[in-house]
């Protein structure tokens, strides 16, 4: 019987009980099973991983990759120092491996959930236990420190993932802050500059008012015809003059002050409102934000703790 021939049988034979070999059937993989290359491999012979590249057509690297996984205990190539050998049931596990991969869609997790999780034996203390002493093992508990280790690791990396959304939420809603903040400032300093303008413009309309006044008023005195007895008085009593004159300019600047007053109050009145409005408004959004970065400096302590626990774990 040719050398292909018996390989071929011997492969069948050997892992007609593989479930890794079962998953590849069920996928419809079987016409890629048995290239001339695998059917070239002989059976007492074991092969570098450069070799093994060139028979199931992979790059050394690619191949070294999953030995750094669980697979490697489901592979078990035989390890010299740096080095290792494949033997043909080595070579024809990563073969189908590969195949699952790349025509299944399939991935490292799947494969090794179809394995039940045994390939990937790792203790707490870092400790890993091949595959084929790890089957003979008299305790479940190498498995189910395993699992245990497993299932705290991906709770912590669930963690951390909901740590790392809600710190870009809080990210976001503060950006949000920060911009609505800056959108009130402009609003602000638009309304102080307007009321400032009405202010101004009273402030002229008032003194341009007094001015005219006044000189009306000096206007309507120089027309006026004295008597000889009240020139005669207002010569003598400077003082009398003075105050006679007094109480019609405090009148007239009492009412002109009053009037820029009102047309302040009158001009203003719905621009303070609103800026009162805008500064409760931005004294209320700087607090949410304060409070935001607090949150924010909250969990990234939480975040930094989850990392040290799972680096401790890992």
């Amino acid at each position: 019987m040719k050398l292909d021939g018996n390989i071929k049988e011997l492969i069948i034979n050997e892992f007609q009980n593989d479930p890794i070999y079962k998953l590849a059937v069920i996928n419809g993989l079987e016409e890629y099973f048995f290239s001339d290359s695998i059917l070239s491999i002989h059976p007492e012979t074991t092969y570098s991983t450069v070799e093994c590249g060139k028979i199931i057509g992979r790059a050394d690297s690619t191949i070294r990759n999953h030995f750094r996984t669980g697979l490697i205990d489901y592979i078990e190539p035989e390890k010299f120092g740096k080095y290792y050998r494949l033997n043909y049931k080595s070579i024809f596990k990563l073969h189908l491996i590969f195949l699952l991969m790349e025509k299944a869609g399939k991935g490292t997790i799947d494969i090794l959930v179809e394995l039940g999780a045994e390939p990937a034996v790792s203790l707490s203390h870092g400790t890993r236990i091949p595959r084929s002493q790890s089957l003979h093992n008299d305790s479940p508990s190498v498995y189910g420190q395993n699992l245990e280790d497993i299932t705290i690791r991906m709770s912590q990396y669930e963690q951390v993932l909901q740590k790392l959304v809600i710190q870009n939420q809080i990210r976001d809603q503060k950006t949000e802050k920060l911009l609505e903040v800056k959108e009130i400032e402009m609003e602000i300093e638009r309304l102080e500059r307007q009321i400032e303008k009405v202010e101004l413009e009273a402030e002229i309309n008032h003194l341009e008012e007094k001015q005219s006044n006044l000189l009306i008023s000096s206007l309507n005195k120089s027309l006026q015809k004295p008597s000889l007895l009240n020139v005669i008085k207002n010569s003598f009593s400077k003082e009398q003059a003075e105050i006679t004159l007094d109480p019609l300019t405090q009148s007239m600047s009492e009412n002109l002050r009053n009037k820029k007053l009102h047309y302040i109050e009158e001009k203003t009145k719905i621009p303070k409102e609103k800026l009162n409005e805008l500064r409760e408004k931005q004294k209320q959004l700087l607090k949410e934000i304060q409070n935001l970065n607090q949150k924010e400096h909250l969990e990234r302590e939480t975040m930094s703790f989850l990392h040290e626990q799972t680096e401790i774990n890992n």
